[in-house]
């Protein structure tokens, strides 16, 4: 399995990248401009993978909080019916930055800015579940999903996971959002 991640990353990230992905992760760096669809892209194209996790810069992957978040990201990927698996991401002080989106009326918008062990309505924050659309700039998606909708992929992270899910929900796969990958 692969992680992809811009060249520029600091070495200090990458350094905890490389500790969380272990023996079983290759840790792929995509030089030049960061685009989400030129790492995925390159990432499919150089190592032949069944699932690739997108890590944007300057995340840290919280593997003392969620050990095995690459493990839940790629195993949601690849379950029966799920194109698009998204992380929780929330920042340095546990405030939660993005939490997947519901549209049309973006429903989810409203656990941003809470805090990561918030009891919600439905404990939302708790939950993996179904959810319109996530940001690349925490996620997985299979090669074959990638290489059906790879083209609507466009834009930062956000904006390109808001294309591809709604790309992989129009072809019938689920986009799906976790709290155990953050």
């Amino acid at each position: 399995l692969i992680v992809a991640y811009p060249a520029s990353l600091p070495v200090e990230l990458v350094t905890l990248l490389d500790e969380a992905a272990g023996e079983r992760w290759e840790l792929l760096p995509v030089p030049g401009n960061w685009s989400t669809a030129a790492a995925l892209d390159r990432a499919f194209n150089d190592y032949p993978c069944e699932v690739l996790v997108s890590v944007a810069p300057g995340l840290v992957p919280r593997s003392d909080v969620t050990p095995d978040w690459l493990e839940t990201l790629a195993g949601l990927a690849l379950s029966p019916g799920t194109g698009l698996a998204g992380a929780l991401i929330a920042d340095d002080n546990d405030i939660v930055v993005h939490a997947g989106w519901d549209v049309p009326n973006f429903r989810w918008y409203e656990l941003e800015g809470l805090r990561v062990d918030t009891r919600s309505t439905g404990n939302d924050l708790l939950i993996e579940r179904e959810c319109s659309q996530v940001s690349l700039a925490a996620s997985a998606v299979s090669a074959g999903h990638w290489r059906e909708c790879r083209d609507r992929a466009n834009g930062g992270f956000d904006a390109a996971g808001r294309a591809l899910s709604d790309a992989l929900t129009a072809s019938g796969a689920r986009t799906v959002w976790t709290p155990y990958a953050r």
